[in-house]
């Protein structure tokens, strides 16, 4: 029967520790008249340390690598078996050196290519750098990952290929798609946002959904048509001028009047078109209130003085210098609180957050209003 010798652990073991695999405790003589056939020791290195061994009587040298299983044929008498670390395997997840003999003429248990360590037989490594699917019919898919469900979120063909994401809810989003007919390359889909955190470079045409091209000719960038999206404002032209779409009121009789606060940075701008306006008193609160004042330019918007324009702060008529005097050594203004039809003035230094459009009275009123200012 096979006897299993006392286990070594080889933990901390470094680089030319020495040990011995003593094989006294199997009770063997020295006499080789006893042995018909030679007797077997077993070995099983299962630790990260190699180890260089050798026979004490036979002077036998052989290795032992870290993970290795080798069947050591004995001489007769043989005493002891001597070894020698000569490496160390980094963090190895076992530390033993295991030894069974087996008697003279005892059949041997099989151990396999490289046995079941993890030191030896579960780790493999390979030079190879290239994974290649050549030759196989379009459209044959060589990597698909992903979790279950959705699946598939990463899917590379050998024409194409297609990246997606999965959100918290488990909705999955493509971010990259590759495909076989133009569009050859896509970002994002439809309906999700697509940020560029650095600079974004365009070589040749930008074109959003078929309406708007960006080009680079000269040095100069030249946007023709609309559509383009800036910061989630449907339009490029809207991104220029956040209030482009203007707020209308209708005159209680006839008409509207729509005012367009175009500009509602530290430099604002009105722009006000009436169109056959006959009304009651109506007011149109501005999206930015001028903090200043400004400059006006007034058209045909109260005829005969009637239906004129007031500027009001906290629901109160503001002063406006109107010109009345024009001199080459400087003109006089008149101050009212309204500026009716074709008249050029100035609003006060207090600024004002609302246009007051007052009773036309039987006038219909068609004309624009410039005011420009901070």
């Amino acid at each position: 029967m096979s006897i299993q010798l006392p286990t070594i652990d080889l933990a901390g073991a470094g680089v030319g520790f020495k040990g011995t695999i003593d094989l006294k405790p199997v009770g063997l003589t020295a006499d080789p008249s006893n042995y018909k056939h030679p007797p077997t020791l077993q070995m099983f290195n299962d630790s990260g340390v190699g180890l260089k061994c050798t026979t004490r009587i036979e002077s036998h040298s052989f290795s032992m690598p870290a993970g290795a299983w080798r069947n050591v044929t004995l001489t007769p008498g043989e005493s002891n078996i001597d070894f020698v670390a000569e490496y160390v395997l980094p963090n190895p997840p076992v530390s033993k050196l295991m030894s069974t003999y087996y008697l003279p003429n005892e059949p041997l248990d099989p151990i396999g290519t490289l046995g079941n360590s993890p030191i030896g037989g579960g780790v493999q490594t390979s030079s190879i750098q290239t994974l290649s699917n050549e030759g196989a019919s379009a459209g044959t898919l060589v990597i698909d990952m992903g979790p279950a469900p959705p699946g598939q979120v990463v899917s590379i063909f050998n024409d194409h290929f297609l990246w997606k994401v999965v959100t918290s809810l488990g909705v999955a989003h493509q971010v990259l798609a590759g495909n076989i007919a133009s569009p050859f390359l896509q970002l994002g889909a439809a309906a999700d946002l697509v940020e560029a955190l650095g600079n974004l470079l365009v070589d040749g045409t930008f074109q959003s959904n078929g309406q708007t091209t960006i080009n680079n000719s000269g040095g100069q960038t030249n946007i023709i048509g609309g559509a383009l999206q800036v910061n989630g404002i449907s339009t490029f032209l809207e991104a220029l001028f956040p209030n482009l779409s203007g707020t209308t009121v209708n005159g209680s009789v006839s008409g509207s009047t729509t005012l367009y606060e175009v500009f509602q940075g530290n430099v604002k701008l009105i722009i006000m078109s009436q169109t056959g306006y006959r009304s009651t008193a109506q007011s149109i609160a501005l999206p930015t209130a001028f903090t200043r004042g400004g400059f006006i330019l007034a058209g045909g918007i109260g005829a005969s003085g009637v239906g004129g324009v007031q500027f009001l702060k906290a629901s109160v008529a503001q002063n406006i210098a109107v010109i009345t005097t024009l001199a080459t050594g400087g003109g006089s203004p008149t101050t009212v609180t309204t500026i009716n039809a074709y008249s050029i003035g100035e609003t006060g230094s207090s600024g004002f957050d609302t246009v007051n459009l007052l009773t036309t009275g039987a006038n219909t009123n068609s004309g624009n209003l410039i005011v420009i200012g901070v």
